[in-house]
């Protein structure tokens, strides 16, 4: 089984004042890695971590919303997102409540990879 470095812990350096966790936004993301001890012997500064990472999110979007119903893009270790179809329906406009036809469309869905959800149980 391989072994993969210990990940990055966001959560350590957010305070929560007593409450629930705070959601991660993608600063505390860029923040986490920019301080990484493998990061700073590196060289490489926190305004370029932070064009990679937006250049990374932007292409793994694009590529998602191009896909064709029934692709999906595997990360290893991490999870596969998925292209799906919702079936048409029948709906009701809360407002008037008239009966609307809504028609089928695609939907981006994730599933996490075995590593994934053994860490987080």
């Amino acid at each position: 089984m391989e072994t993969f470095p210990t990940p990055i812990t966001i959560y350590q350096s957010i305070p929560t004042g007593g409450h629930k966790m705070p959601n991660i936004i993608k600063r505390d993301i860029i923040d986490s890695i920019s301080q990484d001890a493998e990061i700073l012997t590196c060289g490489i500064s926190r305004k370029e971590i932070e064009i990679v990472v937006d250049i990374w999110l932007e292409k793994l979007k694009n590529q998602i919303c191009e896909m064709p119903i029934g692709d999906r893009i595997e990360l290893r270790s991490f999870g596969t997102f998925l292209i799906k179809e919702r079936k048409g329906r029948m709906a009701r406009n809360p407002k008037t409540g008239e009966v609307v036809k809504v028609g089928p469309r695609k939907h981006c869905s994730f599933k996490p990879g075995r590593e994934m959800k053994e860490k987080v149980r």
